[in-house]
């Protein structure tokens, strides 16, 4: 392996994304840890063009982000960002403008919970129906895919344009939403491991909530990366 370029931040770098055009998505927090966060820091996702050099920072007011954990790029081009100690996800436009907020569930619904449990252990994979509705099957005791446990359209409206959601933050008394690892699929699903509820929350491009794909019945115990391969397995 040859070293062909590197970087010095002014920061102490966590999460890493490529986008579409090639470009670099870089977490930068203050503090190597979320442990050693100060409310003075100014955390920020910077976006790096590899060819220019050229740096756009997301979050220089000190609004937008606590502690950006993690960063992943949708197929729509929107930046999707776990931050732990706000205990929520962003998904914002390249633009900066925010589509959503996602603070997680107030409790686990126990549908969601009971397909994650009848496909445990098993792989999942991510296609589209007839319909070209968003789908994910799952790998049967026999090693065929078995009927979609999920679907859902893509949300968008005749123009293609996203359409934008409010999504309230929750009052919960189950223990806080704390996203890890975040990752997207090629039809736009956001994918976030839960370390607090040992689970992987499944979202729609735009931040709304489809259900808990994973939970402590197939295993999770304090989830902190997640990754999709080019054919479509978690």
């Amino acid at each position: 392996m040859e070293i062909v370029e590197s970087i010095v931040f002014d920061g102490f770098p966590r999460g890493l994304a490529i986008t579409t055009t090639g470009s670099l998505l870089v977490c930068l927090p203050k503090s190597k840890t979320y442990f050693e966060y100060s409310p003075a820091h100014v955390n920020i996702v910077r976006q790096i063009n590899p060819d220019t050099s050229d740096a756009i920072n997301y979050g220089e007011s000190g609004d937008l982000f606590v502690y950006p954990i993690r960063v992943a790029m949708n197929h729509y081009g929107d930046i999707c960002v776990s931050d732990n100690l706000r205990h929520s996800v962003t998904i914002f436009e390249k633009s900066g403008k925010i589509n959503s907020i996602y603070y997680g569930q107030k409790s686990t619904d126990d549908l969601g919970r009971e397909s994650a449990q009848n496909t445990s252990r098993s792989q999942l994979r991510v296609s589209r129906n007839n319909g070209n509705e968003e789908v994910i099957s799952a790998r049967g005791s026999d090693g065929d895919f078995e009927e979609p446990i999920i679907s859902a359209r893509s949300g968008r409206s005749s123009k293609g344009t996203p359409i934008a959601r409010a999504i309230p933050e929750p009052e919960s008394e189950m223990s806080p939403f704390d996203p890890r690892g975040i990752a997207c699929d090629r039809f736009g699903h956001v994918l976030v491991a839960d370390y607090n509820s040992n689970s992987v929350h499944l979202l729609d491009h735009s931040g709304r909530f489809l259900r808990l794909l994973l939970t402590d019945a197939d295993g999770m115990f304090g989830p902190t990366s997640i990754a999709i391969d080019e054919d479509g397995f978690l």
